[in-house]
């Protein structure tokens, strides 16, 4: 039996991983360029701050051409990379594209992860990780258009990245204002190269060539002057200016143009937009304006939108015309990709709007039934308020984007419906309960998915009241109602649920069978959670039982030896690499090797859990049991000054998470009475003063419920 993990797909272009093509008038900067490239090679940022249409990004795009040696990984934010897990995954996809086999351990934890943009310090810790064990030759990082980003959460996570920024590594990023970082802190380091628009503007020189030896407008000293002063050498304002002129034929009109520009007291941007607009031939004019919808162009979303059949063509020629579209991918390839200038975008959509507003939706409609991206379909359907389209697409992706943790961008589609569309359709509502319940926000998820589930049973939706009271009776378990629990997992479990949930339920009884001494129910949920798990072959289900196979159900009646069975099938069906299903198993192994008495396998299985968790970032509970086996360990080797200190070392890091120190703490007691009948006999053997710790941690902080309960059973 092979297993394969579940890869991530990408719900996002391939266009963003890469910078836009230079077009063939491109005018070449060398002095500009060498400071970029100091820049970008000896500081750890190297911020583009200016606005839109400054040149920042195809200053960046142009590094490769004039530094062919300098390996440039790319990425362009948008709107949607505010969703921490989606910004993981084109950030680690990004580094993938000029690294594919460095990023393992970085791949794995964002795969296995239910919501990997949870924990984005833990991420950026293993990304930091992956980097300094391979040791790649320097490399650049391109975040285009972070401006985009406005999310608290990942601005501390580029903030955490820049403090621990690994020796290979520099980050260049380009912005129309500066960022939320710790910028004044790299400043006073020296660690900040800056380039702004003073620093990006065309010079006296630079413009007289791009107009008149690269556009060939042929332009005298004195109109150049003057275009130098109205657009204060703005290479979008002199792009636009470029493709009004092209279109005037006489050098009286072009002077006149000039001349009216001058003394205009319009934003320079909208006025020469408009000219550019104005002066298209209709059917163009109004291609240009349908396809402002689009954030990304190929001739058959053209096609789709506009209901012409020569937009191949239409897109060719407004390129080579230089009307503000940027090439995406090789033109001269099968595969053509192009996007408007953000700001022109901007203008043409505004435009829309006044000149077609009974048009609007329509052309929304049409780009939504085309895309095959279901996220810029769902966009789509909601600018248009086509509400059951949107609806139903969102249904089609929820589960998806659950299982990538991207929980801020389904709920905010969900939200973007009208409340009796949201009210009307349960699995709307399950999504906003689940989301509530992954956060930790369990009376807020309860009426969510008791609303959920009562509109389940109406429609006679099986699947869904499974799904509703699997999370339930985990709502209850958060909620300490293990009563509840235990009747609506079981209750779950009667609906047909996808093996990860199968899993999840039974493995949940087990521990409700534990919080209430039911230790023939602990054996029987643990088997049927095994069973589930081993039939299914789903990854999403061996990750549950790995966070949650812990050393208590080793003490139920079952014993050891079907967990120790698993732990080893395990590892013989995912093999010595490093995920979260390994470290699980090697825990585990370490905990029953060591209650088994075999110290050096009981060693060598923690030791290997341990690594394996580090190159993960680390994960709460299975580090709780990681610390068992090694207490285990010194305690089965009578090396108590070992065990002490141990214990003290790590007692501070206890102090602040309060259950996993009460965790900790049972379990020691529990294999102080498995070999020394109870605690007070090992004070009075050894006086180990770190065991009255545990003793203390116990009766002050109400942890020992389950050693309390197996002191009884032990007694028996």
């Amino acid at each position: 039996m092979v297993i394969q993990d579940r890869e991530q797909p990408r719900w996002f272009p391939q266009t963003k991983l890469h910078p836009p093509l230079i077009g063939s008038d491109h005018l070449e900067r060398p002095r500009l360029l060498g400071t970029i490239h100091e820049a970008v090679t000896t500081r750890r940022l190297t911020l583009f701050s200016a606005p839109a249409g400054s040149g920042k990004t195809t200053l960046l795009a142009a590094l490769p051409h004039a530094f062919p040696d300098l390996p440039l990984a790319w990425l362009s934010l948008d709107k949607e990379d505010n969703d921490p897990t989606n910004f993981l995954a084109v950030l680690l996809a990004a580094l993938q594209e000029l690294h594919p086999s460095l990023f393992a351990n970085t791949q794995t934890l964002l795969t296995n992860l239910p919501n990997p943009g949870a924990d984005l310090r833990r991420f950026m810790g293993v990304l930091i990780n992956d980097i300094l064990e391979a040791q790649p030759d320097p490399f650049v990082l391109v975040l285009d258009d972070l401006h985009a980003v406005t999310e608290p959460a990942v601005h501390g996570a580029l903030d955490y990245l820049l403090d621990h920024l690994p020796p290979p590594l520099h980050l260049a990023v380009a912005t129309r204002h500066d960022p939320p970082l710790a910028l004044a802190r790299l400043r006073a380091r020296g660690q900040l190269a800056e380039l702004r628009l003073t620093d990006l503007r065309f010079t006296h020189d630079e413009v007289t060539t791009l107009l008149n030896e690269r556009l060939g407008l042929n332009l005298p000293g004195d109109d150049i002057t003057t275009l130098q002063n109205r657009t204060e050498g703005w290479v979008a304002g002199l792009r636009l200016l470029a493709a009004s002129l092209d279109r005037i034929s006489t050098e009286i009109e072009r002077s006149a143009f000039i001349t009216h520009l001058a003394q205009t007291d319009r934003y320079v941007f909208d006025f020469l937009a408009e000219e550019v607009l104005n002066r298209q031939e209709p059917e163009v004019r109004t291609f240009l304006l349908e396809t402002a919808i689009l954030p990304e162009l190929t001739p058959a979303l053209c096609q789709a939108v506009t209901g012409r059949s020569d937009t191949w063509t239409v897109l060719e020629d407004l390129y080579r015309r230089n009307l503000f579209l940027a090439a995406l991918d090789d033109p001269g390839t099968p595969l053509h990709t192009y996007r408007y200038h953000d700001l022109f975008a901007e203008f043409l959509r505004q435009r829309l709007v006044q000149e077609m507003p009974d048009r609007t939706a329509e052309l929304h409609r049409r780009a939504a039934e085309a895309q095959t991206d279901p996220a810029r379909a769902i966009r789509h359907y909601l600018a248009a308020e086509m509400w059951p389209e949107a609806a139903q697409a969102i249904e089609q992706a929820g589960k998806q984007l659950l299982y990538r943790g991207a929980l801020d961008t389904l709920r905010d589609w969900i939200m973007a419906l009208p409340a009796v569309t949201r009210g009307s359709r349960p699995w709307l509502t399950c999504f906003q309960g689940t989301i509530a319940f992954q956060r930790g926000e369990f009376e807020r998820a309860q009426p969510l998915l008791e609303q959920a589930l009562r509109g389940f049973e109406a429609m006679g939706d099986q699947v869904g009241q499974g799904e509703a009271l699997l999370l339930l009776g985990g709502v209850a378990t958060g909620l300490h109602d293990m009563q509840r629990a235990d009747m609506l997992l079981e209750r779950a479990l009667a609906h047909p649920l996808p093996p990860g949930g199968q899993t999840s339920a039974h493995i949940g009884r087990a521990w409700v069978g534990v919080y209430t001494s039911n230790w023939a129910q602990v054996d029987a949920e643990v088997t049927a959670a095994i069973q589930a798990t081993l039939e299914s072959e789903d990854p999403a289900a061996f990750n549950a039982l790995a966070l949650q196979l812990h050393a208590p159900l080793v003490f139920a009646p079952g014993g050891i030896a079907p967990l120790e069975r698993y732990c080893n099938q395990v590892l013989a069906y995912f093999g010595e690499g490093v995920g979260l299903v390994q470290a699980g198993a090697y825990t585990l192994l370490g905990n029953i090797y060591a209650l088994q008495g075999k110290l050096d396998e009981a060693q060598q299985a923690t030791k290997r859990a341990r690594q394996i968790g580090e190159q993960l970032g680390g994960f709460v509970f299975l580090d709780v049991n990681v610390d068992f086996g090694v207490l285990a360990q010194a305690l089965m080797r009578a090396d108590y000054s070992a065990l002490e200190q141990y214990w003290r070392d790590r007692l501070p890091r206890y102090e602040r998470l309060r259950g996993a120190r009460e965790w900790l703490a049972s379990f020691l007691c529990i294999l102080t009475m498995s070999y020394f009948r109870n605690a007070q006999s090992l004070l009075a053997q050894t006086r180990l003063s770190g065991t009255r710790s545990v003793i203390q941690v116990l009766d002050n902080q109400g942890g020992g419920f389950l050693c309390r309960q197996l002191r009884q059973r032990h007694r028996r």
